[in-house]
């Protein structure tokens, strides 16, 4: 059961790009209508950091694949993510940076001590970024920024790609 939890947990912070306290904040009935996972996500202005307005994704294939066996058989008003210290509860953000910590340790990744939910948005931010065409205007709504500002600081240089920009200039 925790497995498969820790890996929807990992799965939708990678393809979503929520903040991990709006992804703790998610019930049951947010991705599962009780048939069938929903084709969309909304998380709630409340639950989202000093938003006026909601913000609506789109609930990716995977995610839903991860997902249906938690929400199978439970009620639309359960934690999507629930603590298994207190009952009732939902999982707190200490206990999601450790499942975290635990992949990346499993996964034998580099710099394992940069690797949390933040660098999880960040990573959905470049990857919204390249899918777009470059898009600032569409990764900040995919973000949920109002400022496309906002979103330029989660994108990082590709050296790589920079270097290889370099070399390929004709000459002048």
């Amino acid at each position: 059961m925790y497995r498969s939890r820790n890996q929807a947990l990992l799965t939708l912070l990678r393809l979503v790009g929520g903040r991990i306290s709006e992804i703790l904040q998610l019930k049951v009935k947010h991705v599962f209508d009780g048939k069938e996972m929903v084709d969309t996500l909304t998380f709630e202005r409340k639950i989202m950091k000093g938003k006026k307005k909601s913000r609506t994704v789109s609930l990716h294939d995977q995610c839903k694949e991860q997902l249906l066996p938690l929400c199978k058989h439970r009620s639309g008003n359960d934690w999507l993510f629930e603590s298994t210290e207190t009952e009732g509860e939902h999982m707190t953000r200490q206990n999601a940076h450790m499942i975290i910590k635990k992949a990346a340790a499993k996964a034998q990744l580099k710099d394992q001590k940069r690797i949390s939910a933040h660098a999880f948005r960040k990573s959905f931010a470049g990857s919204m970024y390249e899918a777009s065409g470059h898009d600032l205007l569409q990764t900040a709504a995919a973000m949920g920024h109002d400022s496309p500002e906002t979103t330029r600081k989660y994108l990082a240089v590709n050296h790589d790609k920079l270097n290889k920009a370099i070399m390929n200039q004709s000459d002048i």
